[in-house]
């Protein structure tokens, strides 16, 4: 892989306009404006494409700790993804054992048609999402989830013998974060080298308009076509579309 660093993007960006080239993106006040409108770039075009650098971990789900809500987890704000949807749950009921149970991950379509059964049995819960009614089972660990807003996962059932709700230290999942952009010379712009014209063009257009209150229509151009070629689903778990008999992406 190249490198390019934030100086050779402010660079390209300074010979494109026939500006005053620097040896450093603290040399003058546009190249240090146009090195954060880079990172400003950079961030927005992560926030659109699943192929971009990330950091994995292993981590968990925040709990509601709310007892009208038993059967939802909320994913972490710095969570970008789950990796494959894979949501797992310790399934123990001894202290100090460990059995995690992956809990499928399906779509809101399927998940209704699983927890359409009847608050009528002694095993059943009414929950509410958003103001509208679901039935869990209460004598039994997750099985299903699901997300109606990418945030927030519903389960179908917990078991209220072990715990009031689920629990955060049950629950397991591989998550990805986003890489840090430091505003340093020699930092090295975490793309892969086929994505690097495509952003230094979208950093050109982008300084253009905002710092020389120019248009220049071929780069804006390319700009947008590689834009939209690069956007994908921002979800962070699950598909955009549902695949019949599969739970989550492959």
């Amino acid at each position: 892989m190249s490198r390019l660093t934030l100086l050779k993007v402010v660079q390209t960006y300074l010979d494109y306009i026939d500006g005053f080239q620097v040896d450093s993106i603290f040399d003058s006040e546009e190249a240090t404006q146009a090195a954060s409108i880079a990172e400003h770039v950079f961030y927005r075009l992560i926030d659109k494409t699943r192929d971009t650098p990330s950091v994995s971990f292993v981590g968990s789900l925040d709990a509601s700790l709310d007892t009208s809500k038993p059967c939802i987890l909320t994913i972490p704000a710095q969570v970008n993804r789950i990796h494959d949807s894979v949501v797992s749950y310790n399934t123990a009921t001894e202290d100090g054992v460990v059995e995690w149970s992956t809990v499928k991950y399906v779509s809101p379509e399927e998940f209704l048609v699983a927890t359409n059964i009847s608050s009528k049995a002694d095993n059943t819960e009414i929950m509410e999402v958003n103001g509208i009614p679901f039935v869990i089972l209460n004598d039994r660990f997750p099985t299903y989830c699901t997300t109606f807003d990418d945030r927030t996962l519903v389960f179908d059932s917990y078991n209220k013998k072990y715990d009031d709700t689920l629990q955060e230290s049950k629950a397991r999942v591989i998550g990805s974060q986003s890489v840090v952009f430091l505003q340093h010379d020699d930092f090295v712009i975490p793309l892969p080298d086929r994505m690097h014209s495509g952003y230094c063009d979208l950093v050109i257009n982008e300084c253009c308009e905002a710092l020389r209150d120019i248009q220049k229509p071929t780069v804006a151009r390319h700009a947008n076509a590689f834009q939209a070629k690069m956007q994908q689903s921002q979800k962070r778990i699950g598909n955009k579309h549902t695949v019949a008999k599969r739970y989550g992406r492959r």
